[in-house]
């Protein structure tokens, strides 16, 4: 380097010296340093890391002035000569703008040209021209993830192979807006299209809702590129525009029922009003608005549109969303102006209320209301009957179990080889006409005595209803495998398996401790083995009590058909259960499978 001919002061004694805001001070000071040396150099201490000086390489004449390199109005070197104080003077020498070489994306349209475009008229910071200096393209015009680059500058021959980031660049493309449409307060930020699509004439059309038709479509902005003739049109998507609404101040917030949407584009331009409906209003009583809507700041004037019947707001009791009831009278109350603010509740019949007030419904015409009225009581509708189902799959005595259901409930309905527990329960559930209904599986056999007569209260009509049935190898009486109530709601609203279909699902269970029928699972020696492997695998995952009682009993199974097969499967299902996952006690081709595994049958 030219410059490396001359002694320097050190980084460390250049920035010794404090900047007073007064150069010749300054200066003064660094030539005191500088006079060990008949000449001195001293590189500006912001740019001692960096390579600027290489640009310097003659030093004028003189005549002992201290000479300055500047480049765009910094000062790079100065150099001291033995004794200079400022009244020797300067002389100021300019440093050239560097050689840069420039390279574009070839991956983008090579006659694209930028607004700003650094290229032709850049000169580089004196700290930037060790860097390969990286434009990239505007964000608004680039909807990946990804930085794109699109052009680079070097200083020629100085590049150290470091990135330094200049910013982002925008394309030279018009917009233009449709004088026929409102200024809808667009962001033309959000109107660029991608940077690839530039090629075409680009545009947004107004949402059709606001058409005659899909077909029609009416722009609202074009882009299109300055420095290329473009191919075609292009629709990039519709605009839809966001209305201002103001409500009348006399009726407050309310559901209007107006679709906004479906205002015509040729109205778009004026402050819409809709007028309150005059059922609403006394009798030759003078219209009153309902709404206004803007769609732009700058409305042409006020235009009445059409009249509207707002609707409005009802609030259910989510507690009794298992009850059904006749809305008729609710509907039907009609809300004069007189009333527009109040509050209008209906309760459950006092018959069923337990001594409290349980509101059903509350209807209103705003979401804020002052005072609330009371409008009577409401009697659920409670079937006198409920729908009955037999669920078999592979039970050999389906069919005599079957028939005794049948003289029971004689409107019964049989659910056949669907394959899953929940999935034949679903099914039922599907089929099922009534809020609630019963479930008797196939290996089930009804006690003489049972009857299909038990309504629940209004408050029970949520829960899961198990009554006991009676074990023919351990002699307990308990809910496995007995007649079951379920809501039909919560069979519906399960996404995945349960467990159990009366523990795990999401409601609360009865038990009813009333012996029901008989659970006659030992027909043969697997369907036994399998009707204990899965109860104990779910008792086993418990710990009170009675639970405990009902496990012992079937791991000692003495008596009874096949009780040897019932405790084998107990004992298999211990085992399993050490390292087994309880869920694939619901499938039965698993545990046709795992049983012949282990007993080769």
């Amino acid at each position: 380097m030219f410059l490396d001919q001359f002694p320097k002061l050190t980084y460390e004694e250049t920035i010794s010296v404090e900047w007073k805001d007064d150069p010749e001070l300054y200066d003064s000071e660094l030539s005191q340093l500088a006079k060990k040396f008949k000449k001195c150099l001293v590189i500006n201490p912001n740019l001692e890391n960096h390579k600027w000086p290489f640009f310097i390489e003659q030093v004028p004449k003189n005549s002992g002035e201290c000479i300055v390199w500047n480049y765009r109005d910094t000062w790079v070197a100065k150099l001291f000569y033995k004794g200079w104080k400022p009244d020797k003077g300067y002389i100021q020498v300019k440093i050239d703008p560097p050689k840069l070489t420039w390279r574009k994306n070839p991956d983008i349209d090579f006659s694209m040209t930028f607004f700003d475009s650094p290229m032709g008229n850049f000169e580089p910071d004196p700290w930037d021209c060790e860097y390969t200096m990286v434009w990239y393209m505007d964000k608004a015009f680039n909807p990946t993830d990804d930085k794109i680059w699109v052009m680079t500058c070097e200083v020629l021959g100085k590049s150290t192979g470091r990135i330094k980031e200049m910013g982002e660049l925008c394309p030279q493309v018009e917009l233009e807006f449709n004088p026929e449409l409102p200024d809808f307060g667009l962001e033309p930020a959000d109107l660029c299209p991608p940077y690839w699509d530039l090629q075409y004439e680009c545009a947004y059309y107004l949402d059709t809702s606001h058409t005659r038709n899909e077909e029609e479509k009416i722009w609202v902005a074009k882009i299109k590129p300055l420095y290329r003739q473009t191919k075609d049109w292009k629709w990039l998507g519709s605009i839809t525009p966001e209305p201002s609404v103001v409500y009348n101040p006399a009726l407050g917030v309310h559901n209007h029922g107006v679709d906004l949407s479906a205002v015509k584009w040729s109205d778009l331009k004026y402050e819409c009003m809709w007028m309150l409906d005059k059922s609403f209003l006394p009798a030759n009583s003078e219209d009153m608005w309902s709404i206004k809507v803007k769609w732009t700041t700058e409305s042409e004037g006020l235009k009445v549109i059409d009249y509207v019947k707002p609707e409005p707001y009802y609030e259910l009791n989510s507690e009794l969303d298992h009850l059904t009831f006749d809305f008729t009278e609710v509907e039907n109350l009609q809300i004069g102006l007189d009333t527009w603010h109040r509050q209008r509740i209906w309760y459950l019949d006092e018959s069923l209320g337990k001594n409290h007030k349980i509101w059903i419904v509350k209807k209103t015409m705003t979401p804020e209301f002052d005072g609330a009225q009371d409008c009577g009581y409401m009697m659920p509708e409670i079937e006198s009957e409920l729908d009955v189902f037999f669920i078999s799959y592979d039970e050999p005595d389906a069919e005599q179990n079957w028939q005794r259901v049948l003289a029971k409930a004689p409107n019964a309905r049989h659910i056949k080889g669907v394959k899953g527990i929940w999935k034949a329960h679903a099914k039922a559930a599907k089929q099922a006409t009534t809020s609630m209904f019963w479930v008797i599986d196939a290996d089930c056999y009804l006690s003489d005595d049972w009857q299909f007569d038990y309504r629940p209260e209004v408050f029970n009509r949520e829960f899961v209803h198990v009554w006991y049935s009676r074990n023919p190898i351990t002699g307990l009486a308990y809910g496995n495998g007995g007649v079951k109530l379920f809501p039909k709601k919560s069979i519906l609203s399960l996404n995945t398996m349960p467990l159990d279909m009366t523990t795990s699902l999401p409601t609360e269970l009865k038990i009813i401790p009333k012996i029901a029928a008989e659970t006659r699972f030992n027909q043969n020696e697997f369907l036994t083995w399998r009707a204990a492997f899965r109860e104990v695998s779910k008792l086993s995952q418990l710990s009170d009590k009675d639970s405990s009682e009902r496990l012992e009993a079937w791991l000692t199974a003495k008596k009874g058909k096949f009780a040897d097969w019932a405790k084998k499967g107990a004992k298999d299902a211990m085992d399993y259960m050490m390292t087994g996952n309880i869920d694939k006690i619901n499938d039965y081709a698993f545990l046709k499978k795992h049983y012949h595994s282990l007993y080769g049958r």
